[in-house]
């Protein structure tokens, strides 16, 4: 019997990251008042980490999309791959061009944020972020030098269809 309901469910998962590195620092934070000597060495060290790895993982929960759609992203090797129901597509990471962020109009239901990835032959390849496996697109983007990884933050609330530029390469 489930207790929670799904919606509230799915939003404790995408959050689940940042409440237990809180929970780390809060931890940390009450023995290192309470504690001694070494204790308040080592709560130091949990302290800094704990903060070190937080900011990271709240922009990743704000950039999960909370719809589930169709498809699936594979990212294997640098290269990224999309099996939708139709159809079905795939980019090398070295010959990426350009990575946008279409963002969904809030009073279009059914649309949701699409990642855009453009390589250097004019291919374009559509991945729908509530793809089963789309939260490793932040990831895979993260590695490309320069990218604009707060303008993900800002595609997923942006309240009118837009298309925002996470990165291009540079010629």
């Amino acid at each position: 019997m489930n207790f929670i309901r799904p919606e509230l469910q799915a939003l404790m998962w995408r959050w689940r990251e940042v409440a237990l590195l809180v929970s780390i620092i809060l931890i940390s934070v009450y023995f290192f008042v309470t504690g001694a000597g070494l204790i308040r060495v080592i709560t130091i060290g949990l302290i800094i980490i704990g903060l070190a790895f937080l900011y990271p993982a709240i922009r990743q929960a704000r950039a999960v999309s909370p719809t589930v759609s169709v498809g699936v992203v594979e990212i294997t090797e640098r290269r990224i791959r999309y099996l939708g129901p139709e159809t079905g597509s795939e980019i090398s990471a070295n010959d990426l061009d350009m990575v946008q962020i279409e963002s969904r109009d809030e009073n279009d239901t059914s649309g949701e944020v699409t990642w855009v990835f453009t390589d250097i032959y004019g291919q374009s390849m559509l991945i729908p972020s509530g793809a089963e496996g789309a939260r490793a697109l932040l990831d895979a983007v993260s590695s490309l030098p320069g990218a604009d990884l707060d303008a993900v933050v800002r595609a997923m609330g942006y309240p009118q269809r837009t298309l925002f530029t996470i990165w291009k390469k540079s010629t």
